[in-house]
């Protein structure tokens, strides 16, 4: 799908002017179903024009008026603001700059291709067997497992006399991959995201243990409740969904969709309610808060969304999402802070240019490959 930008930003402001037509509505609609770039740049702008500034020029202005004077008039409202803070209406038109540059299709310049690790998927049974998952179809039979992987999704059947033990799923840098599990529960893992499972499971609980980022959306069955281990902390569930979240150490976040579940530290038990989010962190403690579902959840799309973020959290991602080694050679350029997104199925020099022409960043690749922030 070709995009346009100054064409969704304008379809935007007239749906939350109330003046969008019925046929506009439905093509918005449409587009933002069938294509992930869409639906974020949507999202991405709701969000950052639903500001107090930008409703009083909506308010002030015609709707007959084109959307660039309804930003200008916005941000003059606004002009006090600094270009590294990047929040409402300046964040606008910073991320729609560099919204236009990712979906612009000038070629890519030549010279730089990521490091990624050249091993691909793996699944390691419990008697040390190591399958390969990176082609997109195949079956693998192995005692009695038998093992179908379509189009990046695990699916298995194991007879009564599989050996028991826990098997391990392997998600490198600059993959995703989806499973599901014997009762019926379905697991998406993010990269570099490690997980540890039975083939069946046996007794009271169903237990797993994930370390990386998953979403998962767990089969009811209250006879047997779904247990999730993660570094320095467990969550309880009976039917939910819910994402997990053990990048950064020391920390654990878990944010829930539906359902209710229950996380378990050392020193705390803390139920979660839909909507909200959890952050365990090892020194502060548990806290809770409402999250954005859109931004949490858009790495299923490919796309990792940041909402006025440290550059250092940003070029964490970097390493799991492209297998490039990154230092930060600046610590003020680190707290910048920066609103957009990052999409891996974009070469990671486009996404480093977008960032370089917003003025935020210096980089280099020095003869080792690593990528230095400046």
């Amino acid at each position: 799908m070709q995009i346009d930008i100054d064409h969704i930003r304008q379809l935007v402001i007239e749906e939350m002017t109330g003046t969008l037509s019925e046929e506009d509505s439905a093509w918005l609609q449409q587009a933002r179903a069938e294509s992930a770039e869409v639906w974020l740049m949507y999202n991405q702008l709701r969000k950052e024009l639903d500001t107090t500034a930008t409703r009083e020029a909506l308010a002030d202005l015609s709707h007959t008026l084109p959307a660039e004077k309804v930003l200008a008039n916005a941000k003059r409202k606004k002009k006090t603001r600094t270009i590294f803070s990047i929040t409402s209406v300046a964040a606008l038109v910073l991320v729609a700059v560099g919204l236009y540059s990712l979906f612009d299709p000038r070629p890519v310049p030549q010279g730089y291709s990521a490091n990624l690790p050249r091993t691909g998927v793996q699944l390691q049974l419990a008697g040390g067997k190591v399958v390969d998952l990176s082609k997109d179809q195949q079956q693998v039979q192995v005692g009695g497992i038998t093992i179908n992987n379509t189009q990046k999704e695990l699916t298995y059947t194991a007879n009564n006399n599989t050996p028991a033990g826990m098997a391990t799923l392997r998600v490198p840098a600059g993959k995703d991959y989806k499973i599901q599990l014997s009762d019926g529960t379905q697991v998406w893992l993010n990269a570099a995201t490690r997980m540890e499972f039975p083939l069946s499971f046996k007794g009271r609980t169903r237990e797993i243990n994930i370390q990386g980022e998953a979403y998962l959306q767990v089969a009811k069955d209250p006879q047997q409740p779904f247990i999730v281990h993660l570094p320095h902390s467990t969550v309880q569930v009976l039917g939910t969904a819910f994402n997990v979240n053990t990048y950064d150490s020391g920390q654990v976040k878990v944010s829930l969709l539906e359902g209710s579940v229950k996380m378990l530290t050392p020193d705390h038990n803390r139920v979660l309610q839909p909507g909200y989010a959890i952050h365990f962190d090892a020194e502060r403690g548990i806290t809770m808060a409402p999250f954005d579902e859109s931004e949490v959840l858009s790495w299923q799309k490919g796309i990792y969304n940041f909402d006025d973020k440290p550059l250092q959290e940003v070029c964490n991602i970097i390493p799991r999402w492209y297998g490039v080694n990154v230092v930060m050679d600046d610590a003020q350029t680190a707290r910048r802070h920066f609103t957009g997104y990052f999409d891996r199925n974009k070469p990671l020099q486009r996404a480093l240019d977008n960032l370089k022409a917003t003025k935020l960043i210096n980089y280099y690749f020095d003869k080792d490959g690593v990528l230095h922030i400046q």
